[in-house]
């Protein structure tokens, strides 16, 4: 017994304008950052750079993953969009590595950035990344969320250079640079690391955040003729839409019109929680469960 959802709509086309616009900023980003000399600035264009990257592979996974399913992948390309979420995870923690290296000696031995020219530069950033947030604010997926992130924080980080530009310019104070490009990676990286965690959770099958499958076991068992359910399994495939599988053991052995009653209770059941593919195995009394025992 087969039960499927709607699907949402594919993202890609937000993916792409925003990949366009974080592309184009980050070259102008390297251009001004060693320009106005400002590691804080080289910092956000080598985490852009970064973000550009992982914008082309996530538009790529994120229209590949609404294929339907075929003899390769018979749950479909779902998971192509986490894949593309992965990466860019991978890209940023590199980029945010690097940038530790070099900005963090430069606390203790700045150089001399030029306060205006980073203010110019960190408002035209604020504008660019924010309308990148506002193409991006309504995809969906554990893909669209990771880069939503990504540009919303680089809209954070361009006010702190925006801050940090007029700090520089009025009082002189060039330790704030490197300083400020240390923090702004931290808080991607501290991000990356939060979203990474997610990711492993769905990528190994576990529980999605904020499911109660004992409280959705409970329920599937209080279905008119069921007696007992096990094999209760949930996960996502994307971190979004959720799988879910079950073997629903009877009280007797009901005729056509029972097994169609029974769907119909369990499509209704099963309407109430996000899953898009679920599969429920029906058993007649004392028939034996055809996976071993062993098996959870």
């Amino acid at each position: 017994m087969h039960i499927h959802a709607g699907e949402n709509q594919t993202a890609a086309p937000r993916f792409r304008m925003a990949f366009l616009l974080n592309l184009g900023f980050a070259v102008l980003e390297v251009v001004g950052g060693i320009l106005t000399r400002s590691t804080a600035i080289l910092a956000d264009a080598v985490h852009d750079l970064g973000d550009s990257l992982s914008l082309a592979v996530s538009w790529w996974m994120e229209r590949r993953s609404h294929r339907p399913g075929d003899q390769r992948f018979t749950f479909g390309y779902r998971r192509f969009s986490l894949l593309g979420g992965l990466i860019s995870a991978a890209v940023l923690s590199a980029g945010a590595a690097l940038v530790l290296s070099q900005a963090v000696p430069r606390i203790f031995s700045p150089g001399t950035p030029h306060g205006p020219g980073m203010t110019g530069l960190a408002a035209l950033g604020i504008l660019i990344n924010g309308a990148a947030v506002w193409q991006m604010r309504r995809a969906a997926g554990f893909n669209a969320r990771m880069v939503m992130w990504h540009l919303l924080e680089d809209v954070l980080g361009w006010a702190a250079v925006l801050a940090g530009g007029v700090v520089i310019w009025v009082w002189g104070l060039a330790w704030i640079d490197p300083l400020l490009s240390v923090l702004i990676t931290l808080v991607v990286l501290r991000r990356v690391i939060l979203e990474l965690r997610r990711a492993m959770r769905v990528l190994l099958q576990g529980v999605p955040d904020g499911m109660d499958t004992r409280a959705m076991e409970k329920a599937t068992r209080a279905l008119p003729g069921v007696v007992q359910v096990h094999h209760f399994h949930l996960w996502s495939l994307d971190g979004e839409g959720l799988v879910l599988t079950a073997h629903l053991v009877l009280a007797n052995e009901p005729d056509s019109q029972g097994i169609r009653e029974l769907k119909e209770h369990a499509r209704r059941l099963i309407s109430q929680w996000p899953v898009v593919h679920s599969t429920l195995e029906i058993e007649y009394p004392d028939e034996p469960c055809r996976i071993d025992d062993a098996i959870p």
